[in-house]
């Protein structure tokens, strides 16, 4: 299965069609990749109702994180047409995103927000700027 068209792009990563049923994220930073893997595994195992995790894949010359394709609408674009929806979208993802932290991750599974963040910022370069 190749990769397809690029059908979306964030701050961090181009997501491209993989066959009908699944979309390739695809990282600029090959460390988010890992990152993000092991966030979507515990994720995954909750069984939030999140769309579904394949895995890591490598197809034409690139290498992703392979999750189920969901067809329709965006929530923003939702919102767009009709802006009367926000506070009951508003409220399902205040919903999910409480149950996702409510569950302590498994120790050094995942990497703690003080070393993320660290990673983030060694990663600035401004003039006359030097992290600590």
């Amino acid at each position: 299965m190749g990769v397809g068209e690029r059908i979306g792009r964030g701050n961090t990563a181009d997501i491209y069609a993989l066959g009908s049923k699944q979309v390739l994220k695809v990282f600029r930073e090959p460390k988010l990749l890992h990152l993000e893997r092991n966030i979507s595994t515990a994720i995954e195992e909750l069984a939030v109702g999140a769309p579904k995790f394949y895995g890591i894949v490598e197809t034409d010359g690139l290498t992703g994180l392979a999750y189920e394709r969901i067809l329709g609408p965006s929530m923003l674009e939702i919102l767009m047409g009709k802006p009367e929806k926000a506070a009951e979208y508003g409220r399902q993802l205040a919903q999910l995103h409480a149950k996702i932290h409510s569950v302590k991750a498994t120790t050094g599974r995942l990497e703690s927000i003080k070393s993320r963040l660290a990673y983030m910022i060694s990663g600035i370069r401004h003039v006359g700027f030097e992290p600590l």
